[in-house]
């Protein structure tokens, strides 16, 4: 019988796509074998991709402005926005596989910190995705497509708590909890319905957390008014 730890780790690119055609194995590997190349690779992927999408949303940027708000100039807006998506992405990298590794251990769990690591950054695929079709939307009918419930908001009601909580119920989202599911499986060597309970736990808490940003950012906003 052949020893798992003998067998030959995925490539970087046969991992990165893995993770989308072939998730069970894929992930199986990169506990095994952990790095975080692809994890990397993904984020960058990721910023260079909402350039584009964070480009088109200028000319909706009065409309999601509150009255009163001075106007940021267009480059600042973009290269803060791609800037900012980056630093967002590696803060919760870390965060997220040290979420994984006590959340894994409550449940019976077992995982290292380099496997939680790998594990956390390789499902930042949702994030390419999500950016890549935005891009496309772009380049093809000059506006962003929102794919979440809060599809019918306007720009100045999707910047509200409640359209964040309704576009976070999207296509992508979707894709994660599968994704997120078959990877703390392997992470944790527990039951499927145990990785999709914890799964759906984390997800909703993300996005109370995203909703509730989203109110402190209008708050925020607010104090900068200037009256009329």
């Amino acid at each position: 019988m052949t020893d798992d730890n003998t067998k030959p780790r995925k490539g970087l690119i046969a991992r990165m796509v893995g993770v989308l055609i072939d998730p069970g194995a894929t992930f199986e590997d990169i506990v095994r074998k952990p790095d975080v190349g692809g994890p990397i690779l993904f984020i960058l992927i990721s910023g260079a991709l909402s350039a584009v999408a964070i480009a088109s949303t200028l000319d909706m940027l009065p409309e999601m402005t509150p009255t009163g708000v001075p106007m940021p100039p267009p480059a600042l807006t973009v290269a803060s926005g791609i800037i900012g998506l980056i630093i967002g992405l590696l803060i919760w990298w870390p965060i997220r596989a040290l979420v994984f590794m006590g959340v894994g251990s409550l449940i019976g769990g077992r995982a290292t910190f380099s496997q939680s690591l790998a594990i956390s950054g390789y499902l930042n695929v949702t994030e390419v995705l999500a950016t890549l079709v935005a891009a496309i939307a772009v380049a093809t009918t000059g506006r962003t497509v929102t794919l979440g419930l809060g599809m019918a908001l306007s720009p100045e009601q999707v910047a509200t708590p409640w359209g964040v909580a309704l576009n976070a119920i999207n296509v992508f989202g979707l894709i994660y909890v599968i994704l997120s599911t078959v990877a703390l499986a392997r992470l944790w060597k527990v039951s499927t319905s145990k990785s999709l309970a914890a799964t759906m736990v984390l997800w909703l808490v993300v996005v109370a957390i995203s909703a509730g940003g989203a109110h402190l950012g209008r708050q925020f906003s607010g104090m900068f008014q200037v009256p009329q």
